[in-house]
Formats: C-alpha cells, structure tokens, sequence
C-alpha cells in the first residue's frame, strides 16, 4: 500500500496519509492516557487517605505505648505486680467464702421469719467495742430478731458482692 511512485497510484498516497494521521492520533491518545497514569486526578477520598494515614499512625504509636506502661521494667516490679495480684485473688477468696456461709445463715433465719418466729434464737448480731487487751471487748448491743438480722444480712451479701466484682475487675487487668 505504500507506493510512491511518480504518476502511480494516488489512492494508496492518499492511504498512506490517512494510516499516518491515524497512527499519529493513536499515539496522541496513547500519550494522553500516559500522562492520566503518571499524574492521576486526586479525589475526596485521596485527599483523606494522608488523614487517615496519620491516625492510624497516632493510634498505633499511642497503642506502643499502652504496651510498654503494660511491661514490667524490673524484676522487682513483676514480682510486686504479682504479689498483689495474689493478695487479690485470696481477698476474693474469702469474700467468696463468707458470702456463701452469709447466704447459708440468710436460709435459715429466712426459715424463721417466714415462720414468723420472731423470738427465735438461731443467730445473734453484736457489736462490741474493739480492745487490744480483750478479745470479746466491750458489747455495745446485740440482737436475735430474725426479721433485723436478714435484712442485715442481705445488705452485707450486696455489699461482699460489690465488692467481689470490683476484684474481679482488678484481677484481669
């Protein structure tokens, strides 16, 4: 199709120059979509992405952080950070431990209110002045009243278990 010849063809010139003014709009368009792939159009969400690069990047280090306040520096301070966490887990023990005798105790003076036997003797509340020298002190009142003594008592079993939840909470820090 190329023929240049001297009184040849005109339709294979006129061929020519179409292919070459195609080829050359080819490769303009080419060149184009070059220059889209080199320097794309930033958007909205591109524009973000720097901000959220950086909060992530705050968050992360702040994260660091949290980690290395969490890590022991010393040896003595793991072994006090685990001492007290043994203190912890024993206190919780014995509030534990009381609550459940507390709630065997609440059955049966509740057994007696229901009955309506206020004059029974099943367990008595005092409370008595602390003395290093006596062991009994001095008694200040005391009460038998099964109606008083399990309201007493389920006041007590809220509070152990407030208390119970907030060393579980310690605990698993």
């Amino acid at each position: 199709m190329k023929q240049f010849r001297t009184g040849g063809n005109s339709i294979n010139a006129a061929v020519f120059l179409m292919n070459n003014k195609i080829k050359k709009a080819d490769h303009a368009e080419e060149q184009k979509a070059v220059e889209a792939l080199e320097a794309p159009e930033v958007t909205t969400t591109e524009q973000e992405a720097p901000v959220n690069f950086n909060l992530l990047v705050d968050r992360i280090s702040e994260l660091e952080k949290q980690l290395s306040e969490k890590q022991h520096k010393s040896i003595d301070e793991a072994i006090s950070f685990y001492r007290e966490k043994q203190r912890k887990i024993a206190e919780l023990e014995s509030f534990k431990l009381n609550k459940k005798e507390i709630e065997e105790a609440l059955n049966l003076v509740n057994e007696k209110v229901r009955a309506r036997d206020f004059e029974a003797k099943v367990y008595r509340l005092s409370v008595s002045q602390y003395r290093d020298y006596d062991r009994e002190g001095q008694k200040v009142f005391s009460l038998t009243n099964p109606l008083i003594l399990a309201e007493c008592m389920q006041f007590i079993l809220v509070k152990i278990a407030d208390r119970v939840d907030e060393l579980q909470k310690e605990i698993e820090q």
